[in-house]
C-alpha cells in the first residue's frame, strides 16, 4: 500500500519516529509523515525512501542535507535533487533528467 513500516534499533534516529535517542522498537511500527513509498533502502543508521512522483526522503544519523542539518534527522524529509529519483540503493541514488 506504499507504507513504511520501521523496527528494531532506533539510534539517531534511523526508525524515523521523531526519537534520536538509542532505543529499540520490537514491533514494527509506521513511518509517519511519508507519501506513498514505491522504494526503500538503507544504510547503518540511515533510510531512504523514494515515493511514487521520484521524490526522495531519509531519515537517520547519515543525511547530507547541507549546514542546516549536518547531524540528520529523527523523522523523514524530502531531499531536494535535480530530477526524479529512479531507483536507491545504501547512499546512492539514481537520478534521472526531468521530464
Amino acid at each position: 500500500d506504499g507504507a513504511v513500516w520501521a523496527w528494531g534499533r532506533g539510534a539517531s534516529g534511523a526508525l524515523g519516529d521523531g526519537d534520536a535517542s538509542d532505543h529499540a522498537s520490537a514491533r514494527p511500527a509506521r513511518v509517519a509523515g511519508l507519501p506513498r513509498i514505491k522504494r526503500i533502502a538503507a544504510y547503518q543508521l540511515t533510510a531512504y525512501a523514494i515515493d511514487t512522483e521520484g521524490g526522495l526522503w531519509g531519515w537517520g544519523s547519515g543525511l547530507a542535507l547541507g549546514p542546516n542539518a549536518p547531524g540528520g534527522t529523527a523523522v523523514p524529509v524530502r531531499i531536494p535533487l535535480p530530477g526524479p529519483a529512479e531507483d536507491v540503493s545504501g547512499r546512492h541514488v539514481i537520478v534521472g533528467a526531468r521530464g
